[in-house]
């Protein structure tokens, strides 16, 4: 039923209720005429029409009001039910909200209790932190007081300038400097401090600073207000505050002005050392040179035995001389960093080949056996500081020789491989001498420390040599390496790279060139013994020589107006470029051809060339680069004149060049080759019999078969051969029978590459023959 009214009322909403009322109406009139006349034909069988009008009347009367009324009241009846639904929900609502509220009101009253116990907690802390941050101020206070004095107390000085640049503060040192207190001080900017100068300096650092936000350390002079001035050695520092932002720049100043002063008398003292070292250089040099010199002149002239181991003596002595001596200097170049190579093409054979004479000198000397091994792949030039390579392996040399009481001392060269364009070198000195402990053996090679052991020949030596040769060696790239066993013997490697280079051009000097006339030549050296020896040589030449032993003399001799000027640098009373500048500022000398002598190596030439110098000529003087600087200058019209080498040099160990000379100029350089490729024929067979001699211990066909050997060299202007052979002939000089072997050794290895160099320089005397 409720369902059924539930339609009722929701169909009355749908349609309206006047729609409602007139189908209710409606079904009710049309439902009363049907019971009407359903009665009247169930009761008479028949229906009037009167009847159905009269209750069709009464139905449109009565039914239509009563339908209205009912359905007015049912919808009250409904509107009555929603505003109680709605008036329950909203209760029902009120008491949710109640109840919410509640539920916060008891959950915020919770949260107040704890808010409540929070707060005591944080009062608590507060109190705690407040009592700490008191203690921490007092702390911060006495740090701060503490640090305040400290920096008041340094001695550097030290002051702050914000980020505008005006002083913020400032230390005690800062105060005396600047001569105002730091109250004083505060709010100022460097232009009211210092004078204008001054202030645009610290203007210009502090800009730096400020730019770059980086430290600064620079030198300045400060003034005291007493007039005192200080060097200052400042940092300038920028600093920044908690969040970043940069508050300003810190300046911390240490006077360093003893330690200037340090500095100078440092300098001056290295200066004064490096003068005193190149004085020595030159007073030392200049005799050493002067024997080196004349000894070669005596070696070449007509000596017996005894006379010819005597000028060896010398010239061996003046040789170890040079050597130590550059070390002397190299040590005073290593002290101030000044060590450098100085790479050029060098004669890498002919290099070897000197190192060889010098070293069988030296043997000769202490009685004990030198041997020589070289590779024969080497090559002919290498590009390389040949003086220190050299100076390098006579250290290692004497240094053998001296811990070698009796046995051998051998030196090697072998080529490890080779590219296009470096060969790898391996050198060994190699010796049966006592031998060096394992404690010593990473001392040897430190500054001026001398072995421990007895039993060498010339006592413990100057101490560093081999420190010298090291620090060369690792300038070179490489470093020396040691073998060493007690007693048995030590060995020395040096490995190497070194670009190869090709031969260079001929340097012989032709027929022509050498047609030099006889010449007035002005001499100016002040050493009697370099005035003897270059003397000597210019007169040999066919020259006439006046002397003149200082500066002032040079330029009243040089009124004369002689040929040519020798003109030595180092003088007593003025420099060689003094003298070559006076000589071209007069008229009268100033086409006087001026060339240099110096003991110097010559690195650069502009300081000769700016005076007037046209040629330098190095002592001790060799005969093909004095005859090269005057064909230069004095050779006929048209004749090209080569240009002298370290190679001719060299050439001076291996051949006789002035008696290949003289016979090429006699019989011609290809006559000469003739007797060259029979010699070549013959050196093997003449080898093979020595050797055989030597196995059978016949001395005496010993000595015979290097006699012949000897003159067949010679014969053909092979000195070093001629030479060896010499040594090997005279069998009445001490320690001979047990040198033989490595003089046969030496014969054997040296001949083939002596035979090819002397092959070439006919070959190229002869072309200029035919020219």
């Amino acid at each position: 039923m409720k369902l059924w009214a539930q339609r009722f009322i929701n169909l009355m909403t749908e349609i309206g209720v006047l729609r409602l009322t007139l189908v209710v109406a409606g079904s009710i009139i049309v439902l009363g005429i049907a019971i009407n006349v359903s009665l009247r034909l169930a009761i008479s069988g028949d229906v009037d029409t009167l009847d159905i009008a009269r209750a069709l009347l009464l139905g449109f009367i009565l039914t239509p009001p009563t339908v209205f009324l009912f359905v007015l009241v049912v919808r009250e009846l409904d509107l009555s039910r929603r505003r109680t639904d709605r008036l329950r929900v909203k209760d029902r609502e009120k008491a949710e909200k109640l109840e919410h509220q509640l539920i916060l009101l008891e959950a915020e009253n919770a949260e107040r209790v704890k808010a409540e116990q929070a707060l005591a907690e944080v009062v608590a802390e507060m109190e705690a932190e407040v009592m700490q941050r008191r203690q921490a101020e007092i702390k911060a206070a006495e740090q701060s007081a503490k640090l305040g004095s400290l920096i008041d107390s340094s001695p550097d000085v030290i002051f702050y300038r914000d980020d505008n640049g005006y002083f913020s503060s400032c230390n005690r040192a800062a105060e005396l400097l600047l001569g105002r207190t730091r109250e004083e001080l505060v709010g100022l900017t460097p232009a009211d401090v210092y004078p204008e100068r001054l202030a645009e300096q610290v203007v210009q650092t502090d800009a730096a600073v400020m730019a770059s936000n980086r430290p600064l350390k620079f030198e300045q002079w400060m003034r005291y207000p007493d007039g005192r001035k200080t060097l200052f050695e400042f940092s300038k520092v920028p600093f920044f505050g908690a969040k970043g932002e940069r508050l300003g720049l810190v300046a911390f100043g240490r006077d360093i002005t003893e330690r200037k002063q340090a500095a100078d008398l440092l300098s001056k003292a290295s200066n004064e050392k490096a003068e005193f070292i190149a004085t020595i250089s030159h007073e030392l040099r200049t005799p050493l040179n002067g024997i080196v010199g004349l000894s070669r002149i005596l070696r070449d002239t007509e000596l017996s035995a005894e006379q010819l181991r005597y000028v060896d003596t010398i010239y061996l002595s003046a040789e170890t001389l040079g050597v130590i001596f550059n070390d002397i200097v190299d040590l005073d170049r290593l002290d101030r960093q000044q060590l450098k190579l100085n790479p050029t093409r060098v004669a890498f054979k002919a290099l070897l080949a000197e190192v060889e004479n010098m070293g069988v000198l030296l043997a000769q000397q202490y009685g004990v056996s030198f041997r020589c091994r070289w590779d024969p792949e080497l090559p002919e030039y290498v590009e390389a500081d040949g003086a220190r390579l050299r100076q390098v392996l006579w250290n290692l040399l004497g240094n053998a020789v001296k811990f070698t009481p009796q046995g051998f001392v051998a030196l090697s060269a072998t080529l490890t491989r080779e590219d296009d364009t470096n060969v790898y070198l391996q050198f060994e000195i190699e010796d049966t001498g006592l031998g060096i402990p394992d404690e010593e053996q990473k001392k040897i090679f430190a500054m001026y420390y001398q072995g421990s052991r007895q039993g060498h020949h010339t006592g413990t030596g100057s101490g560093i040599g081999l420190a010298i040769s090291q620090q060369l060696v690792r300038a070179m790239g490489s470093e020396i390496k040691l073998r060493s066993e007690v007693d048995v013997g030590s060995c020395f490697s040096i490995q190497l790279t070194l670009p190869k280079l090709e031969a260079p051009e001929s340097h012989v000097l032709t027929d022509e060139a050498k047609k030099v006339p006889a010449l007035n030549i002005l001499l100016v050296e002040d050493i009697e013994l370099n005035v003897l020896v270059a003397k000597t040589l210019l007169e040999k030449m066919g020259h006439t020589i006046s002397v003149a032993m200082d500066g002032q003399s040079a330029l009243t001799a040089a009124s004369e107006i002689p040929d040519l000027v020798l003109l030595d640098i180092q003088l007593p009373d003025m420099s060689g470029f003094d003298v070559a500048e006076k000589l071209k500022a007069d008229p009268l000398t100033a086409d006087i051809p001026l060339v240099a002598l110096t003991a110097n190596t010559v690195k650069d030439k502009t300081r000769y060339e700016e005076c007037g110098i046209v040629d330098i000529v190095t002592k001790p003087i060799q005969m093909n680069v004095l005859h090269s600087a005057l064909a230069k200058l004095f050779a006929p019209a048209g004749t090209a004149v080569p240009t002298a080498s370290q190679a001719d040099d060299a050439l001076d160990d291996i051949l006789d060049i002035e008696m290949l000379q003289q016979y090429s100029e006699v019989i011609g350089a290809g006559a000469l080759l003739n007797s060259v490729e029979l010699l070549e024929t013959l050196m093997p067979e003449y080898l093979e019999i020595l050797e055989s001699n030597l196995t059978a211990e016949d001395k005496s066909a010993v000595a015979s078969e290097a006699h012949k050997i000897k003159g067949a060299a010679g014969s053909v202007g092979l000195k070093r051969v001629q030479q060896i052979a010499a040594k090997a002939q005279q069998k009445d000089e001490p320690a001979w029978w047990e040198n033989v072997p490595d003089w046969v050794d030496a014969m054997k290895h040296h001949y083939p590459q002596d035979l090819v160099v002397l092959k070439r320089w006919l070959t190229e005397a002869e072309a200029a023959e035919s020219e």
